[in-house]
């Protein structure tokens, strides 16, 4: 791995541990991070000296297992086993953004309920799959205790990395997508509101519109947002502003986004328009939130 070469790059929040890997649980960790890439940015071909997962957030492009070529768009999911042939290549006018988790099995894999994992991820077949199980959640969790990092945060990425393998054994395994309403629920608003909300809090990035909650739920959107006000007190468009307005906080806090990332991460049609939207909410622009936020950072660290 010490070959790759990474050029052009938008930003990287890289933890890499190669010459001593960190022991999590039934793994050993050799490298987390996520990366921006720039235009026509490329992992050089190599061969893998671990096993990887690697969780697609945004952009267009390919990867390359064995010489097989897979196509790369938001929410796509590729397994990558060690001492296969790997590469990746990122389009031009839409640049890949992905989470990677490069990792071994260590002696406890021989275990159950681990083991069932192992013997599972060696086996499977599949190199891509599209995320239906949230797994980018536990990804962006690991991120934000590696960033800022405080008590516990070790024992808490620890939790995170079971998540992401357990989710990926269960997307892999099955390929249904989640079921909100479940086949043979009743059908009242109860029910449906709380699916509405299930799918909005594990869905947030991927929405634009509350057409798209519909079609995702196959229901009305007219019923939906009736529904929805009625039981919750406030218009459906109004719970998912504020969700996208606490993933906003969230990711200005941490500062390693720029404000026209965290717009096209949100799903905004442009950065004016995410930036009105967090005005009309905080009072202060997105960029003067994220230089308080940082100035504050510093102030307590001494600096």
């Amino acid at each position: 791995m010490d070959e790759i070469i990474r050029l052009g790059k938008k930003f990287e929040f890289d933890n890499a541990y190669w010459e001593n890997p960190k022991e999590y649980n039934f793994i050993n960790l050799y490298q987390v991070g996520e990366l921006y890439c720039a235009d026509n940015y490329e992992i050089v071909e190599h061969r893998q000296v671990c096993h990887e997962i690697t969780c697609i957030i945004s952009g267009r492009g390919y990867v390359f297992t064995d010489g097989k070529a897979m196509k790369a768009a938001e929410r796509d999911v590729f397994l990558t086993k060690k001492n296969q042939i790997h590469r990746i290549n990122s389009a031009q006018d839409s640049p890949l953004r992905y989470y990677y988790l490069a990792f071994d099995f260590n002696e406890r894999a021989e275990q159950q309920p681990y083991l069932a994992v192992k013997e599972w991820f060696l086996s499977e077949q599949e190199v891509v799959a599209k995320d239906a199980v949230g797994l980018a959640h536990p990804f962006s969790k690991i991120m934000t205790e590696m960033y800022c990092f405080s008590r516990n945060s070790s024992e808490m990425v620890g939790t995170y990395i079971d998540q992401i393998l357990y989710l990926t054994c269960r997307l892999f395994a099955n390929k249904e997508p989640i079921r909100y309403l479940p086949k043979g629920a009743d059908g009242s608003v109860g029910r449906v509101v709380y699916a509405v909300i299930r799918y909005v809090d594990e869905n947030i990035y991927n929405i634009g519109t509350i057409l798209d909650i519909a079609r995702g739920l196959n229901y009305n959107s007219s019923y939906l947002s009736r529904a929805f006000r009625k039981e919750m007190g406030v218009t459906l468009q109004t719970y998912v502003s504020e969700r996208k307005m606490e993933k906003a906080v969230e990711m200005l806090k941490l500062g390693h986004m720029t404000v026209t990332q965290i717009a096209q991460r949100l799903n905004f049609e442009s950065v004016q328009s995410f930036s009105k939207f967090f005005k009309r909410a905080m009072g202060i622009p997105p960029a003067e939130y994220r230089r308080a936020c940082a100035e504050g950072r510093n102030t307590a660290d001494g600096r």
